[in-house]
């Protein structure tokens, strides 16, 4: 994207130096307020808040992906081929503009008329709603306006029967005069898309409607109007969504739908699925192969896996045990940047939805905090995870975060062994040791044992053992295979215990 591009969709703009300084999308602020500074920078725009916002947050709530802040990813969009061309027109029908969604969920803007590589929206001060003459017809009948976050949603709408609307750019681009498009209307329903930006955007399109009656509600099931409607329910069975006090709200029970838990075929009381899971063990046991075999299954299922490493190579030695365990390549995916939590936890919820992702392992979760959390302080630990928690129970994916025991192998408690603190093993639902099998002389065995499951009894220890196996034309590699289950292992005898050679010749 360009950078005066990236400016035309920011409010309150104004030149301050060598940067722009504009109001934030993301946070509430003064109405003059400019919070937010937009650099170039050699490679991309740089965009930062001074309030404190996630530049993933306000990315997100401008309609972009992270990768849209890159110049190599300016609006070359001619050579692919989009998805869907949305057309806004005046009251009269008169094409204005167009949004073109992309692979990805890429999307850019384009004057009517324009010519052919010419993007970008300059020169038009007045967007008007999408489907802006239906709208207007409809309020002259007296029927119900459902306004949604972005085009697939109106149309996901108009399909069952509703006349709905959004403003261009999603989330955060709701303008007040939007409300004057709307006056005569005799109720309107504002659907909140289920993240911080669609609970944000929704209040600000409530307050701009002022003394309009309206109501906000939110889909049953899944995050937005689509996912609602796909999943089999009706106009009539969004839910309303409770009035804040103070930005706290109350939901009651009933609002919810019940539901059994899930877990990863073959893996039940170990994986769940909406929900984080600790696999811990020493250095050298094979946990990486386990998520291998763990990112297979999934594959084999035809949904997506994303795996966020830091310690093995992907080309020479992920990519390989992938193969050898049998995983589907093109439902697998990398980070390609070095990513920390809860930092790039929006972007990471885009990429999940865009690809159907039901499986993230991040290995090891240490590596992947932001450099303000202390591993050894549980509050710390737990605050970072909890945006991992909701965003696994929001996307219905399993979260899967390795680890490693610490120093203290005189303590035979689990919970006390892994890391600095007890915060992730407490804040997943399910933890487990991974290690040599205790007694066996195969070197080559290793176990699985739970010793947390909040979610199912605590099952038998699963044993497998590591062997070579093809990896496709690229030679071999290694995988787990299954070796059958046994009650005898528990969790504490695969951590070393006692003291090491080296440990009592230093005494």
């Amino acid at each position: 994207m360009k950078h005066d591009d990236f400016l035309e969709l920011l409010e309150n703009v104004h030149k301050s130096g060598g940067e722009h300084r504009a109001r934030c999308p993301v946070h509430e602020q003064r109405p003059d307020g400019h919070d937010l500074s937009v650099k170039e920078g050699d490679e991309g725009i740089l965009v930062t808040c001074h309030a404190g916002c996630a530049t993933p947050a306000i990315v997100k709530a401008l309609g972009l992906e992270m990768r849209n802040l890159f110049y190599d990813d300016r609006d070359d969009f001619e050579n692919d081929i989009p998805e869907a061309v949305y057309e806004y027109t005046d009251s009269r029908g008169n094409p204005v503009f167009e949004v073109v969604r992309f692979p990805g969920k890429r999307f850019s803007q384009r004057l009517a008329g324009a010519a052919e590589g010419e993007w970008g929206l300059k020169g038009l001060d007045k967007k008007p709603l999408f489907h802006l003459p239906e709208i207007q017809g409809a309020i002259l009948a007296g029927r119900r306006i459902w306004i949604v976050e972005g085009e697939k949603d109106v149309l996901s709408m108009q399909r069952a029967g509703a006349v709905a609307t959004c403003a261009v750019g999603g989330a955060g681009k709701w303008h007040a005069t939007y409300a004057h498009s709307l006056r005569g209307a005799k109720h309107i329903r504002i659907v909140a898309d289920k993240d911080e930006p669609g609970f944000a955007h929704a209040e600000q399109v409530s307050k701009s409607l002022g003394d309009i009656p309206h109501e906000i509600v939110q889909a049953k099931q899944g995050k937005d109007a689509s996912d609602h409607l796909l999943a089999g329910y009706g106009l009539d069975d969004f839910v309303p969504m409770p009035k804040s006090y103070g930005g706290v709200s109350f939901r009651k029970a009933s609002m919810y739908v019940p539901g059994e838990v899930q877990w990863i075929p073959g893996w039940e009381g170990y994986f769940p699925y909406a929900g984080l899971s600790h696999l811990a063990g020493m250095p050298g046991v094979n946990k990486s192969t386990l998520t291998a075999l763990l990112a297979a299954t999934v594959t084999k299922l035809g949904y997506g896996v994303f795996m966020i490493p830091s310690e093995d190579s992907i080309e020479h030695v992920m990519i390989p045990r992938l193969l050898a365990a049998g995983a589907n390549l093109d439902l697998v995916h990398f980070p390609t940047k070095h990513l920390t939590f809860p930092h790039d936890i929006d972007g990471v919820q885009e990429n999940i939805e865009a690809n159907k992702i039901r499986l993230m392992v991040v290995d090891p979760i240490d590596a992947h905090l932001d450099s303000a959390v202390d591993s050894n302080n549980n509050k710390s630990i737990r605050s970072a995870l909890a945006p991992l928690a909701f965003m696994a129970d929001l996307t219905n994916a399993a979260v899967v975060l390795v680890g490693h025991p610490n120093k203290d192998r005189f303590n035979k408690d689990p919970m006390l062994r892994v890391g600095g603190s007890i915060g992730v093993p407490g804040a997943s639902r399910s933890a487990m040791i991974m290690g040599y099998h205790p007694w066996s002389s195969d070197t080559s065995m290793r176990a699985v044992a739970v010793y947390k499951g909040n979610w199912a009894q605590k099952p038998d220890a699963r044993l497998f053992r590591v062997e070579v196996a093809p990896a496709g034309n690229i030679g071999h590699s290694i995988r787990l295979s299954d070796a059958g289950r046994e009650r005898r292992v528990k969790p504490w005898q695969l951590l070393p215990s006692g003291p090491t050679e080296q440990e009592e010749a230093s005494e």
